[in-house]
């Protein structure tokens, strides 16, 4: 809608939302300045001081009657201020929304994270697995190898304590026949091997 000053033609309402930033008439104002029109009662008298006074006490009657009249009436809140909560609300929702986006980003990365551990964990227990049982394949062939050794060992061992008692055996039977030792020089290289 117009002002006072507008043009009788443009009285109509605008089709288009007036910007936050626009001046608002004097009267709907929360900081009321003095007025750069004479009142209609200054306009021919030289003497504006006492007309000013009465005007000015009018005007605050005519404030205080508004007010008095808009507390009975129910409240009703001025354009500016139901398109100033309007845009609040409303970035405020587009905030809560930016908001939960954000939380469902993260609520995914977290959770693509935490797969990604347990495949790792996964992995690493099948890797331990694998080297268990190679280190259990090891050690049972090692054992299996040392057994095998040592029963070699023990028939070579024993077919040597076989060998010497035939030996001694034979010298003692040439002790018996001959009557004389048998001369203990003899050359036989040591073994170095078992």
């Amino acid at each position: 809608m117009g002002t006072e000053m507008t043009p009788a033609a443009s009285q109509e309402p605008s089709r288009t939302a007036t910007p936050l930033k626009s001046t608002t008439p004097a009267a709907r104002s929360p900081i009321t300045s003095g007025s750069s029109t004479p009142l209609r009662g200054e306009a021919g008298r030289g003497n504006g001081s006492s007309t000013s006074r009465f005007a000015r006490e009018g005007e605050e009657l005519n404030a205080a009657n508004m007010s008095e009249s808009r507390s009975d009436q129910p409240q009703r809140l001025n354009p500016l201020e139901t398109r100033a909560m309007a845009w609040d609300e409303a970035e405020r929702a587009k905030y809560l929304a930016r908001y939960k986006r954000e939380e469902v980003k993260i609520q995914a990365w977290e959770n693509h994270e935490k797969r990604k551990a347990e495949m790792e964990m996964r992995r690493m227990e099948v890797k331990a697995e694998r080297l268990k049982s190679r280190a259990q394949e090891k050690y049972t062939n090692k054992l299996a190898a040392t057994k095998r050794i040592a029963e070699e060992k023990r028939a070579n061992a024993e077919s040597k304590l076989n060998e010497k008692a035939v030996r001694t055996s034979e010298k003692a039977d040439y002790i018996r026949r001959t009557g004389h030792m048998p001369s203990s020089f003899s050359f036989k290289l040591p073994s170095f091997c078992w």
